[in-house]
């Protein structure tokens, strides 16, 4: 390993599986893997690099030891502290020892011990365990990643993607959802399946042969195609990116892609999706946040009553201050989802006529805003001041 980084553990193998062990049963006492959104996989690497940037300037690069990984973040012992919400930098292996390199930030350091700490790190973007796991590791875990039942599917999909290899990974992560799955390799071919059939979503790739697949989305659009389009890209050009959306794609999602996270945004979409799955916030443990969360969904969940009634009084003012009310706040509680719900539901208002319109949008938003949760069971208590009121 590359001598510009330390291991402050200075631990041999045998004293860093003994302390995770002692871990791992400390934590099989409690009651933490309740709150945990995707099942978390022993993962035991002794050496990771990690490149830490430091709030207060400056950077460090270490060795540590992963404990375990899920699809949300990763669990190691380091031989020192780091604040919660310092960036950090990893480089992993693959299940087929090609390097694989992720981002993140702490969001928590305890102390176990002499100057051991044990550290938890949230991705910046979710991962598949599958690509880092090798089959045993996931037998012994019990086969799933995640910890939770995903949402049952129904209606007719079309899959639109250049690369055979791509659409045959993507029906295989479909399987079992209750969709039907119609493949197209070409916007032609596409385009020639919309004029026949009706489908209640669309999955589409950026990187197509014959033409540019932001045409291919305007096209459908120009032919009556009003169902939600979502990209599924590796694309990063941010122009190309934004020319989908203004074409007509309602959710653009990155490769390499989290099968969960997928299914449960196409659940999103989809009318007649069976999804019942909370949407919890990604900052309920940050220091001071737990009450902040829970006043917020209680909003949300004024706000949503006060949308339902200007639909239903197609008061296009009020749906648009509601909208830019959850747009500009939700993302600062932990709900990136509701954001992007609430600004789709403006983008097609921009372009259209009536309410009627955004039916699909509004939908998306009121079910989203809904499944707003708090992992806590018991809301937090506010202290109270010498003249009894809460502070």
């Amino acid at each position: 390993m590359d001598a510009e980084f330390t291991n402050h553990l200075h631990l041999n193998s045998a004293e860093q599986n003994r302390l995770l062990c002692r871990l791992d049963q400390g934590s099989a006492a409690g009651k933490s893997a309740e709150r945990r959104r995707h099942k978390r996989c022993e993962y035991r690497a002794e050496e990771i690099a990690m490149i830490v940037q430091h709030p207060g300037g400056g950077s460090g690069r270490f060795l540590v030891c992963a404990r375990n990984i899920s699809a949300s973040g990763l669990s190691f012992i380091h031989g020192g502290y780091l604040h919660p919400g310092t960036e950090c930098r990893f480089l992993l292996r693959r299940a087929d020892g090609s390097p694989m390199a992720l981002s993140g930030e702490v969001i928590h350091c305890r102390h176990i011990g002499g100057h051991h700490h044990e550290l938890g790190i949230r991705f910046l973007n979710e991962v598949d365990p599958h690509d880092i796991l090798t089959p045993e590791q996931i037998e012994e875990a019990g086969g799933l990643i995640s910890g939770r039942e995903l949402p049952t599917l129904r209606g007719s999909i079309l899959v639109v993607d250049g690369s055979t290899t791509d659409r045959r990974l993507l029906v295989h992560h479909l399987k079992g959802t209750g969709v039907e799955i119609t493949p197209a390799a070409t916007p032609g071919a596409a385009l020639d399946a919309v004029r026949k059939h009706e489908f209640s979503l669309v999955l589409c790739d950026l990187n197509l042969k014959e033409e540019d697949p932001a045409r291919m989305i305007k096209q459908m659009r120009s032919y009556g195609v009003n169902c939600p389009i979502v990209v599924l890209t590796a694309e990063t050009d941010l122009q190309r990116l934004l020319q989908a959306r203004s074409a007509g794609a309602n959710e653009i999602i990155g490769k390499p892609y989290s099968p969960d996270a997928l299914i449960t945004v196409m659940a999103e979409w989809l009318e007649h999706a069976s999804i019942e799955d909370p949407i919890y916030s990604t900052v309920e443990d940050d220091a001071g946040m737990a009450e902040l969360v829970v006043d917020f969904i209680e909003q949300a969940r004024r706000l949503m009553m006060k949308l339902q009634k200007a639909i239903d009084a197609e008061d296009q003012m009020v749906v648009r201050q509601v909208c830019l009310a959850v747009q500009g706040s939700a993302t600062g509680y932990g709900f990136g989802a509701a954001t992007a719900a609430a600004r789709d539901v403006l983008k097609t208002m921009d372009t259209c006529d009536s309410l009627e319109e955004s039916q699909v949008q509004l939908r998306r938003l009121v079910s989203i805003c809904g499944r707003l949760s708090c992992t806590s069971s018991v809301r937090p208590t506010r202290a109270k001041g010498s003249d009894g009121k809460h502070v």
